[in-house]
């Protein structure tokens, strides 16, 4: 009997885990297709910014509202 409540834990780990991995994977590759998203946008309107030009906007949109308030 302890035996046979054994496998059935370990069976139901292994369904878990899987469960679990194919989640991740799932959101990894979500993640993965909006990036592609952004980049071909960004690419198509030509406003595609590097991360300097995307900091020195934040910085920009924070000072303003710094500024405004």
């Amino acid at each position: 009997m302890i035996h046979a409540l054994v496998v059935v834990e370990k069976n139901i780990r292994n369904v878990v885990d899987k469960c679990h991995k194919i989640t991740v994977a799932a959101c990894l590759q979500s993640i993965s297709t909006n990036l592609d998203l952004i980049v071909q946008k960004g690419i198509a309107t030509k406003k595609l910014m590097v991360y300097k030009e995307l900091a020195e906007l934040a910085d920009k949109e924070e000072a303003e509202l710094k500024g405004g308030k």
